[in-house]
């Protein structure tokens, strides 16, 4: 039952950051510190309650950096 309630709750945090505008704005003004978030967000992804929302940050990143580079820095992570 933990593991659903954590499950919704990772799932509504990232409806939130996808949503929300401000959160938006936030991550495509990163402006040099986007690698830096692309390399974090990358790390968050292989644990199991923070892939929503860090996938969440990775699409709106994907927005402003070249997808190729936004790949390989968070398949570093």
């Amino acid at each position: 039952m933990l593991r659903l309630i954590l499950f919704l709750l990772s799932l509504a945090v990232g409806i939130f950051i996808l949503r929300s505008p401000q959160f938006h704005s936030a991550i495509t003004h990163l402006g040099n510190f986007e690698l830096i978030g692309a390399f974090i967000a990358g790390f968050f992804v292989i644990m199991t309650f923070t892939v929503i929302p860090s996938l969440a940050v990775l699409l709106t990143l994907s927005e402003t950096m070249n997808p190729i580079l936004l790949s390989l820095i968070a398949g570093t992570g």
